[in-house]
């Protein structure tokens, strides 16, 4: 009979070998919390450095900051008292909530941007286990790095948190497909239905263009019929609530609003140039594509590696051959190319609509380097931490940057130069810059040096003479007009009895009060 030490294959562990798996799992852990904390503070360093831009930052920031003044958090409305439809509220309510508990200052402004995109990293860290395994962290790192990225969560718009809810339903997609008991892939499926209700809610339709390569994808590697049981399941409740129920609450009290979704937010953008947003034919590779070169910063070396091999999809064989050996892969390659396509017929394109599909990018960029390690795997941290260090300078620098944009120098030229308390600002034949209302805390109201002027339903002017009439309408305003526009402002002011003064300059627009002299010729 053999001896017990002849049926063991292996000689008795020490206790410090016994004990270097738990040790690896503890390191493992102590390192994953390490990364995810500095990408927090990366994602919130200098955030609060550089003033609000306008127009839209200021667009924004006003009208979040008139849902807390007016309470009215469905109806959006900007300080001129104009209705402002033209993006979902679900930006504005992140921007309200943030700026109602912290103040009105550029950090809040900017909160909720930092926490999406942070939690963007996370879920790509999440989708890194399944496609990037031996480096988990790794896709991350390439998102949070990545110039486009950075660029898009240092500005207040809705495409940086319209990329953390397609990221998530994708994530929620995923993870259904691999979840093991019936009940995990129903609570999937609820949770990617609900993250394209949020993004919808976000950004209108465009935030359900990963729909696509999801049901193209679904349609073949598990086949028609599971993925009609996931279209058809109760989770598209949750959908249907979260991002329709904001819009049946608007349009039941103002119906008008139908016909203003569908034909100017919906078909004359993608369908028709009318918003003037490079609607020539060949825009979308002027725009996209050195978006997507210059974006990949400092990846750029496994993005063209990437776009080298791209010819090869071009051939439908290689498609089948894709999906029975590596099926993920295929799904990356779906999720960026079916949106793209999209987005190069549409008739409106702009740089930031990239971000919420520069996920899979940053997915297959770090697939394709996770194969590749041993070539920069040693040099990789130390680069990654001299670019970001790059990347945090860049925003301090920023914030000296583009000063005719910068509306914090504007109000603090107003400051300056006017010496008596005015609770409005009257915007004179030009589009107003509603940062002011962030800074100054004052109405912003706009106004046609026309006697007769049809109010828009949106945006509209209204004329001088009206504003004048009002009670304490010139006493208690400053007034700001281009430059272009002084002499025949101050011809109108002088017609209705009033006292042009000019109380300063700031680029190309004029600050004036106005005082009666009760000289006013006959109307």
């Amino acid at each position: 009979m053999p001896s017990h030490q002849g049926i063991c294959s292996t000689a008795p562990q020490s206790k410090d070998e016994a004990t270097r798996p738990f040790l690896s799992r503890r390191l493992g852990r102590l390192a994953s919390f390490a990364i995810a904390a500095l990408l927090l503070a990366y994602a919130f360093a200098f955030q609060g450095v550089r003033g609000v831009w306008d127009p839209d930052e200021g667009r924004y920031c006003a009208a979040a900051l008139e849902m807390i003044r007016t309470g009215d958090y469905i109806h959006i409305q900007l300080p001129t008292g104009h209705p402002h439809y033209t993006k979902p509220p679900c930006t504005y309510w992140l921007l309200a909530a943030s700026m109602k508990y912290l103040g009105a200052n550029e950090f809040a402004a900017r909160l909720p941007n930092s926490l999406v995109f942070w939690g963007t990293c996370l879920l790509l860290w999440g989708l890194g286990r399944r496609f990037t395994p031996t480096q988990e962290w790794l896709p991350a790192i390439v998102y949070a790095s990545s110039v486009l990225t950075v660029v898009a969560a240092h500005i207040i718009t809705t495409d940086t948190i319209l990329a953390f809810f397609e990221v998530l339903a994708v994530f929620a997609f995923l993870s259904c497909r691999t979840a093991k008991g019936r009940l995990q892939q129903h609570l999937f499926v609820w949770l990617m239905w609900a993250a394209f209700g949020a993004a919808f809610l976000t950004k209108g339709p465009p935030g359900l263009l990963p729909l696509l390569p999801i049901l193209v994808f679904s349609c073949i590697a598990d086949g028609l019929k599971r993925t009609l049981l996931r279209v058809a399941h109760p989770g598209i409740l949750a959908f249907l609530v979260i991002g329709f129920g904001w819009f049946i609450v608007i349009i039941r009290s103002d119906p008008f609003l139908l016909n203003y979704f569908i034909q100017r937010e919906v078909v004359a953008r993608v369908a028709s140039g009318v918003h003037n947003r490079n609607p020539e034919w060949y825009a979308g590779f002027i725009i996209y594509a050195p978006t997507l070169l210059v974006g990949c910063l400092p990846w750029v070396k496994p993005f063209l590696t990437g776009l080298a091999r791209a010819p090869r999809f071009c051939r439908w064989d290689r498609w089948r051959e894709i999906s029975r050996t590596d099926p993920i892969g295929l799904f990356l390659i779906l999720w960026f190319l079916l949106p793209m396509a999209v987005l190069f017929f549409s008739r409106s394109r702009m740089f930031l609509y990239v971000v919420p599909f520069y996920a899979p990018v940053a997915l297959l960029m770090a697939k394709a380097m996770e194969q590749r390690s041993h070539t920069w795997g040693r040099r990789i941290g130390l680069l990654i931490v001299i670019w970001c260090c790059f990347v945090s300078t860049w925003r301090i620098a920023s914030a000296r940057v583009l000063d005719d944009k910068n509306t914090r120098y504007f109000a603090q030229t107003i400051q300056e130069r006017v010496n008596f308390p005015f609770h409005e600002i009257v915007f004179v034949d030009t589009q107003p810059r509603y940062a002011l209302n962030f800074y100054l805390h004052t109405e912003i109201e706009r106004v046609s040096l026309r006697e007769v002027y049809p109010s828009k339903r949106e945006g509209g002017y209204e004329s001088l003479l009206a504003e004048l009439q009002e009670p304490d309408g010139a006493d208690m305003s400053i007034y700001i007009l281009k430059e272009e526009h002084s002499t025949e402002f101050e011809r109108a002011a002088v017609k209705y009895g009033y006292s042009p003064i000019l109380l300063g300059q700031w680029d190309e627009f004029r600050v004036y009060s106005l005082r009666p002299t009760g000289g006013a010729a006959p109307l």
